[in-house]
């Protein structure tokens, strides 16, 4: 809900947040998906369901990577703050 969000997201410095955003975006980044598809490691996906374009991105290297696996997280694009407890979930599920 959204009260839920706003408490979690006060714990933040939303400033550093939007500024990691925008260095760690992909378009700043190499693209890796060859890299990863070679890894010999498992790898957790874990994306917000309304978050289409890493939902895809996720999913196509997964497929390309034996080790992958790919979660949709309901509820949302910043799963994190949106469905923690789902997220807790499938990490502690590991």
């Amino acid at each position: 809900d959204g009260y839920r969000f706003d408490r979690i997201a006060k714990k933040h410095n939303r400033a550093h947040f939007a500024e990691q955003i925008d260095c760690y975006s992909l378009g700043r980044q190499e693209d890796l998906s060859e890299k990863i598809a070679n890894l010999e490691i498992p790898i957790l996906w874990i994306t917000g369901d309304r978050d289409l374009k890493y939902c895809k991105l996720a999913e196509e290297i997964a497929k390309k990577h034996p080790f992958s696996k790919h979660e949709v997280i309901p509820g949302g694009h910043r799963a994190i703050f949106e469905n923690p407890a789902q997220l807790e979930h499938l990490i502690l599920a590991l």
